[in-house]
């Protein structure tokens, strides 16, 4: 009796830690679903919150992969490699224009004026591991990536899809 007492306790904290567990992994599921739902970057396929761009007439200028949103201000694109590719595409432009590092970069790219252009390089010197004033080719894809990574959280708050960044090179 009280053998078979202590297997069915054992059961018991086996299944209960098993459903806690399956229970907690579909909380943070949820959780980070809801995010992406709410988040304008995940609206619109466009995890750097790239403005919509006018020629000098006015008419929008579209991107490789962009759609025509709902969103008066911000670009939307067809899937999240394109958006991930529009990061890549405006950091390869910028670098031929001399903002060759990240305090260059994240400076024209978010500038004061929007952002906290200070906490947003750093943020992203943390997260991908680049010094703020180490030169970045824009052949250096590996960097690119984790460059790209960390703006993608700073704009959206999670951490990005690494698949979607690899297809959107």
């Amino acid at each position: 009796m009280k053998n078979t007492t202590v297997i069915i306790l054992s059961l018991f904290v086996i299944v209960t830690i098993y459903l806690l567990t399956r229970t907690a992994k579909k909380t943070v599921t949820a959780v980070k679903e809801t995010i992406k739902s709410m988040t304008r970057g995940y609206k619109n396929n466009n995890f750097g919150n790239i403005r919509i761009t006018r020629d000098k007439n006015g008419k929008q200028t579209f991107w490789k992969g962009e759609i025509i949103g709902t969103d008066k201000a911000f670009k939307t694109f067809s899937s999240p490699a394109y958006g991930y590719r529009a990061i890549f595409a405006l950091l390869k432009e910028y670098i031929g224009k001399g903002y060759n590092t990240i305090e260059k970069i994240i400076t024209r790219y978010a500038p004061s004026s929007e952002n906290n252009t200070n906490a947003y390089i750093s943020t992203v010197v943390k997260r991908s591991g680049v010094a703020k004033d180490a030169y970045i080719a824009a052949s250096d894809l590996v960097t690119l990536s984790k460059i790209v990574s960390a703006i993608s959280f700073v704009e959206n708050g999670i951490p990005a899809n690494e698949v979607d960044i690899e297809n959107g090179k």
